[in-house]
């Protein structure tokens, strides 16, 4: 799924344990820039996104985190219609070339999402699962999602 455009990502990350405030507690950042595949030859949909991730470890075995993300689309197009017709305003789409068919892939998306969750040490195996809820955003998907999972290291005892 997802909008199948070819992009590159660059951006940096850094982390820092909170040793003289709360020595079980880190603190993540990061910020990426995506330079996106055109869908349309004149409209750029390249992004940025920020992330801020709050961790503590409860004890050895169990993690507890909690993060704000942020994606700002540079270019793109708002959906709806600057004369309100067929689609209420305030928007830039118009009948121009490919919008029915493109109009997911040209979307000018700016989006806030907090996300909750946890891991838990089980040996050679952790598993997690996160809880991640939109609160702000033009041009984007509502909801939750969630996921869960595990990472198996291979070759630990």
């Amino acid at each position: 799924m997802g909008t199948q455009l070819t992009e590159v990502q660059v951006g940096v990350f850094t982390g820092l344990r909170l040793v003289h405030l709360l020595p079980a507690a880190t603190v993540q950042a990061g910020y990426t820039y995506a330079f996106v595949e055109k869908a349309i030859d004149e409209i750029s949909v390249n992004r940025s996104n920020v992330f801020v991730d709050l961790g503590y470890a409860v004890n050895r075995r169990l993690y507890l985190r909690a993060a704000w993300l942020w994606l700002y689309t540079h270019g793109g197009k708002r959906l709806g219609s600057l004369s309100g017709d067929p689609f209420l305003p305030p928007g830039e789409l118009d009948d121009g070339p490919g919008w029915l068919v493109e109009g997911n892939r040209i979307r000018k998306v700016k989006s806030m999402q907090v996300v909750a969750g946890l891991s838990l040490n089980a040996g050679p195996v952790d598993l997690y699962a996160n809880a991640l809820k939109y609160v702000w955003g033009q041009d984007a998907h509502n909801g939750w999602a969630v996921s869960t999972g595990a990472t198996w290291y291979f070759g630990l005892p």
